[in-house]
């Protein structure tokens, strides 16, 4: 596997570069060093959170905002406008607090995060599909290449790091 000059992607070789060299099926390899990836990087994302937000202050947030729906319900019935917008108006306010407590992970996860895609790149050309599904998705079909096959993978070890650790979501 070749390296651009980057110590960096360097660093990714030795990691992540075995799990590309599995077999002899270099799909296969992509297919399982993709994967691995994913799994590496949820737990990256995952861990942060778990470091730099506060999970306690998330739960309140989320069980003020289960409130104010609640109310919005029942001024909708109503028909009270103003109240409704009052209320709107608190559940934005908390979005936007539960936003910001997201961007601290975000920071600290981004620059690996990029190198490691920047890795993947490089070692996996565009072009190549990385897996055939046996179903198609609207607008992208049933052939993806490293990067699909990443976001594929990504939602499922997301949310299941975020189930094993205990943490709440932004």
């Amino acid at each position: 596997m070749e390296t651009l000059g980057s110590p960096f992607y360097g660093l990714m070789d030795i990691i992540f570069g075995p799990f590309f060299r599995l077999t002899s099926n270099t799909q296969q390899n992509n297919l399982i060093g993709v994967l691995i990836v994913s799994i590496f990087v949820s737990f990256l994302i995952t861990l942060a959170t778990a470091k730099l937000v506060d999970q306690e202050l998330m739960k309140k947030y989320k069980k003020k905002l289960k409130g104010y729906q609640e109310q919005m319900k029942e001024l909708q019935k109503k028909g009270e406008t103003k109240k409704l917008q009052k209320v709107q108006s608190k559940m934005m306010s908390i979005q936007g607090e539960m936003m910001k407590g997201s961007f601290k992970p975000m920071i600290y996860t981004m620059i690996p995060i990029v190198v490691i895609f920047g890795w993947l790149g490089h070692i996996i050309p565009r072009d190549v599909i990385v897996i055939i599904l046996p179903f198609s998705i609207p607008k992208y079909g049933n052939v993806l290449g490293w990067l699909g096959w990443y976001i594929f993978c990504s939602i499922p070890t997301s949310t299941l790091s975020r189930k094993i650790m205990n943490i709440e979501g932004p």
